[in-house]
């Protein structure tokens, strides 16, 4: 019996812990991959403007 509860009570501490903290994580990632992809292509269009010499 009391197995079991502690058992339950920890599969809720999974629910309502770990799994909001693996979609933070998951969300921050995803977002600092996004700025990174933007930070990348403002590189590339300066790039061609500095060659090209005129802006795209």
């Amino acid at each position: 019996m009391y197995d079991m509860f502690a058992f339950s009570s920890i599969a809720v501490l999974l629910l309502y812990v770990v799994v909001p903290l693996i979609g933070i994580i998951w969300i921050f990632r995803t977002l600092i991959l996004i700025q990174r992809g933007q930070e990348e292509i403002l590189l590339r269009l300066k790039a061609i403007e500095r060659r090209t010499g005129a802006k795209p």
